[in-house]
């Protein structure tokens, strides 16, 4: 993520506001004022494609333009580096576990859905949007994984939770209440297993400890031996996750 911060400064620079500074880019910006901010934070957002320029209110709108011109050719590239975004339609190769799997409609189809090697099958709705008959069967998959690789390592644990709930954040893989409810994104099924098993893992350990101190990394570690490499993963790679238009 690009984050910088800006030291205040003078300028002789035309005033402008801040209406006019989100049309002055190539690139959309985002702009969050707020009293609660010390100091002006640029950021690049991989699920929204944009830029992200937190600042105090205090912070002239030339200020945050120089903060944002200096680095206006790293904001591009980063955002081009995201790749581009795929509507989920008939015929698009979507990832799914890992693997990838055509997306397709059979008209004479008479289940929900049908996984086979290569392809997804999905039948004629008049109902549903394509769309959200993919979305479905992704929320659907990912409720029937996360509930059993949950049992697996609660039990392991020797903890519980009181249920799992599959949503669409855009800046967490999964979460843990302090009332032990588990929430878990379910763009995660496309991941390869390993992956979104270690989500799991990572958030029953939660259960223990809501912290991450060293005693949740060493319950991570003893139930999930390759966690590093998986955070590596999603670190990496799980932008991609957000490429899809649901």
């Amino acid at each position: 993520m690009l984050r910088k911060s800006l030291n205040r400064r003078l300028f002789t620079r035309k005033a402008i506001s801040y209406g006019e500074l989100i049309k002055n880019y190539n690139f959309p910006l985002k702009i969050i004022r707020s009293k609660r901010n010390k100091r002006a934070i640029l950021s690049i957002s991989c699920v929204e494609r944009a830029a992200r320029l937190s600042v105090p209110l205090n912070l002239s709108a030339i200020e945050a333009k120089y903060l944002v011109d200096a680095h206006a050719d790293r904001i591009e590239e980063k955002l081009l580096s995201l790749g581009k975004i795929s509507e989920i339609k008939p015929g698009i190769v979507l990832p799914f576990f890992g693997l990838n799997k055509k997306l397709l409609i059979d008209k004479n189809l008479d289940f929900e859905f049908q996984v086979q090697k290569n392809f997804i099958r999905f039948p004629q709705s008049d109902n549903k949007t394509f769309n959200e008959q993919v979305k479905d069967f992704l929320k659907k998959t990912a409720s029937n994984f996360f509930s059993k690789s949950c049992d697996t390592y609660a039990a392991e644990l020797k903890t519980s939770y009181i249920k799992v709930n599959v949503r669409d954040p855009k800046t967490r893989w999964g979460s843990c209440s302090s009332q032990g409810n588990l929430m878990f994104s379910w763009r995660l099924i496309m991941a390869p297993i390993e992956i979104s098993d270690y989500v799991a893992a990572h958030e029953v350990c939660h259960l223990l400890h809501l912290d991450h101190g060293l005693k949740f990394w060493n319950k991570v570690q003893a139930v999930c031996p390759n966690y590093k490499e998986h955070r590596s993963w999603l670190r990496e790679n799980g932008k991609v996750l957000h490429n899809y238009l649901f």
